[in-house]
């Protein structure tokens, strides 16, 4: 079974929000491990593959973002520990 997450955020350096853009520009669909935390407490890990990513919005402090992600395999839920 796939699991597909939508998400924003905001990444308070440009580190990060490369990271993403390399994984959503990547022609052979890399794959990497996240380890989410919902609003419920729950916690969502896996591989994934950034589907999409929009930018929408950069200043002094950071990039905020939305974003899919695709999973790859596996998926376990469960509370934050």
């Amino acid at each position: 079974k796939s699991v597909k997450i939508e998400l924003s955020g905001f990444v308070s350096n440009d580190t990060d929000y490369d990271t993403l853009k390399n994984l959503s520009l990547s022609a052979t669909a890399s794959m990497a491990h996240f380890r989410l935390v919902l609003g419920d407490g729950d916690k969502v890990e896996g591989k994934f593959h950034v589907s999409s990513l929009t930018n929408e919005g950069n200043d002094k402090q950071g990039v905020t973002f939305s974003c899919s992600l695709d999973s790859t395999g596996a998926v376990t839920v469960g509370a934050v520990s």
